[in-house]
């Protein structure tokens, strides 16, 4: 990720949130951001996995996207 451009910005954003402890903030669509790119950003891994474990590092984002989902939808009241 190239520092300055929008992924970065989006990650610093998402880390300073995160690490405020405050949840409701972490997910909640930052004001002018576009969904798809936080969505981009806040979805990915945040390092490479060799191919033998590619098959585990899926399984953990979609276990990982579950728990974001009903976060999202608790903090809402969905």
């Amino acid at each position: 990720m190239q520092e300055g451009s929008k992924a970065s910005q989006l990650k610093r954003y998402a880390t300073a949130v995160l690490g405020s402890g405050n949840i409701k903030q972490a997910v909640i669509l930052p004001e002018g951001e576009d969904l798809n790119e936080w969505l981009a950003v806040n979805s990915t891994l945040p390092y490479p996995f060799p191919p033998p474990h590619h098959g585990i590092a899926g399984r953990l984002a979609g276990c990982l996207l579950i728990v974001v989902v009903w976060l999202y939808s608790a903090a809402n009241g969905s």
